[in-house]
Formats: C-alpha cells, sequence, structure tokens
C-alpha cells in the first residue's frame, strides 16, 4: 500500500495524506461558499445632499447596512473528487463516521456533507474505511472529559498530534484529528 487517506469530514474537516506509513501532508477540507442574497443597504440620512466632504467616499452618500448578506458553505466535492482519483487513485481512504444525537439544522448539515464525502469516495477505485469517532478516540483516550470544555479539548488534540508527528505544526484541531485518524488506522487496524 502507497497512500493512505484520512479525513474529518465537515466544513471545517481536514485531509491528511500518508504515504508509506508516513504523514506527508495536511490541508483543509476543500468548501465552497455561495451567496445566497447581498447585503442590503439603506441611505444614513433622508438628507439627499449629505455626502462625504472627504476621504476615498468623497461625494458618496453615506450608507447603513440594513440586511447582512446570507452565505452557505458546502464541500467542494469537485476538488475532494480529483484530489482522490487525480493523485491517489489506489489509495486507501479512511473516513470518520459521524455519528449524531439529535437532529438540529447543523446536523443534518454534517450529515449530507458526511454522505457526499462518503459517496464520492465509494465511487473511486480506492478501498473505503469507515471509522466510528468513539473508537479511535477511545483507543488513542481523546474522549472529552466531561469537566474539559471544547476549547480544553481542542488543544489536547492538537498537543497529541504533535507528539505522534514530531515537527508538524497542526493549525486547528481538525487537521490534527485527521491526521489521528491515520494514526489510528495504520496502528490499530491496519498491521
Amino acid at each position: 500500500m502507497k497512500y493512505v487517506i484520512s479525513i474529518d469530514p465537515g466544513l471545517s474537516g481536514a485531509i491528511s495524506i500518508f504515504e508509506d506509513g508516513i504523514l506527508d501532508d495536511v490541508i483543509d477540507m476543500p468548501v465552497i461558499t455561495e451567496t445566497l442574497s447581498e447585503a442590503v443597504y439603506k441611505f444614513k440620512h433622508t438628507n439627499p445632499n449629505k455626502v462625504y466632504k472627504s476621504g476615498k467616499k468623497k461625494g458618496e452618500r453615506p450608507l447603513v447596512k440594513k440586511k447582512n448578506a446570507k452565505y452557505k458553505r458546502h464541500l467542494d466535492i469537485n476538488s475532494i473528487k480529483r484530489l482522490f482519483e487525480d493523485y491517489y487513485s489506489d489509495a486507501v481512504i479512511v473516513i470518520e463516521m459521524q455519528q449524531l444525537r439529535m437532529m438540529s439544522k447543523a446536523a443534518i448539515t454534517t450529515l449530507v456533507n458526511y454522505g457526499r464525502l462518503r459517496g464520492v469516495a465509494e465511487t473511486t477505485s480506492s478501498e473505503v474505511v469507515l471509522v466510528p469517532a468513539n473508537k479511535w478516540k477511545k483507543k488513542l483516550n481523546l474522549n472529552k472529559n466531561k469537566k474539559e470544555t471544547d476549547t480544553e479539548y481542542k488543544k489536547r488534540s492538537i498537543k497529541l498530534a504533535k507528539k505522534l508527528f514530531d515537527g508538524w505544526d497542526f493549525k486547528t484541531h481538525d487537521q490534527a484529528e485527521s491526521a489521528l485518524i491515520g494514526y489510528y488506522y495504520f496502528n490499530y487496524l491496519h498491521r
């Protein structure tokens, strides 16, 4: 086996690429931001003669934002598919299985993105391995403690990844966890 791609799915997730068991690259999850609606502005003053007298906006009427723009982020499936097919067509793809306990709007979005990512992986010639989050985190002693805040947990996952992958500077816990999923695969699943 030459390549293993381990994935922490989700919009803020990451993809780690291992070559011959050695971490070679970590990239943030490719996403696309779609504009659903533009911001709406109105004139600040009812006096139509009121204008900026100096600066970059000289001669323009002052505006106030009435409504923020709305955006939607989703996985860039085409970029992910190209990554799988063009560069690592015979890789093993290891994906963390999403396990959600409640059906909020965010949870549904996560499941949809997970399904799309898994679907793309399944269409390649690569072997796909699904790893439940609770299993790999338990083996690496990375389950969140009840007294631990999210920030403390994220720092702990980054610290563990830096310890196991000497010389790597993980910027986010998602990057760290994608690498740790690969570590779990090599040390506990692929012997």
